[in-house]
């Protein structure tokens, strides 16, 4: 008789940032028991459409997971204890004060505070988390459908020679590149008309897709776009304008201030 063992993979982390949260989400997903049916469209798909590719020995390659017992006895432990809480405490409507209190008496945090929900609107274009938070901030994607996160205001247009070009004083260059990839300047199109769009600057492409005014100004209220400006000088004006609107929406997704 030949005995087979089944195996338990886990992973122990003492790390707290956002990223590292949903590095792990993403490994410990991968490959293994999908952890809803939408898995697909929210982590491979969210993926792909991010347009990353890395190489395998960049900081971002997975590391390979170590046994660390007292770091998942704490995790089921405090799992354990917001399950009592719900059970106990849930008649009324979901118990969010109380499970807030019970990981505020085990040194967690159930909520974001303000220096975090910058962190979030400060979110790369290649982090893996950001079609996952485009995708709450907007959420007329269908998950059902093929999306792409688009730079508003075309990559090529970054480069020095294009700014100079453009007439952006050297001084401001940097400013303006330091913002390129960040979600101020990301926006979510549907894969066709993201492939449309190509590098066209965000006014013209505004106005030669959206003729009608009425279907124009839809695009950018549902966007949080503003105002639009014709030439690359108006980007950071542009950006430093849609960033406050893109933190308030993220404020009001996690249902309060963000203050904690």
């Amino acid at each position: 008789m030949v005995r087979k063992d089944h195996l338990v993979a886990y992973y122990g982390e003492r790390r707290q940032t956002l990223d590292d949260v949903v590095q792990i989400f993403i490994r410990m997903n991968d490959g293994g028991t999908p952890l809803s049916p939408f898995r697909p469209a929210f982590v491979d798909r969210g993926r792909a459409m991010n347009h990353t590719r890395r190489p395998r020995g960049d900081s971002q390659t997975r590391r390979r997971a170590q046994p660390d017992r007292t770091g998942v006895l704490l995790l089921d432990t405090l799992l354990t204890a917001l399950r009592k809480v719900i059970r106990k405490d849930a008649t009324q409507g979901f118990p969010a004060a109380r499970l807030g209190e019970e990981m505020a008496r085990r040194g967690r945090e159930l909520v974001f505070n303000d220096d975090e929900v910058e962190e979030l609107a400060d979110t790369e274009y290649r982090s893996p988390r950001v079609f996952a938070l485009l995708s709450l901030i907007f959420p007329f994607v269908d998950p059902g459908k093929l999306f792409h996160v688009d730079h508003i205001f075309p990559v090529p247009q970054f480069s020095k020679r294009r700014l100079c070009k453009a007439h952006v004083p050297e001084q401001k260059i940097e400013g303006f590149r330091d913002r390129a990839n960040r979600i101020g300047n990301l926006q979510i199109l549907p894969d066709a008309v993201n492939t449309e769009k190509n590098a066209a600057m965000p006014a013209q492409w505004l106005a030669r897709t959206y003729p009608d005014e009425g279907r124009r100004r839809s695009h950018v209220r549902d966007r949080l776009l503003g105002a639009v400006p014709e030439e690359m000088t108006g980007f950071v004006e542009f950006y430093d304008a849609r960033r406050p609107h893109l933190i308030s929406k993220i404020k009001r997704l996690l249902g309060g201030e963000g203050s904690g």
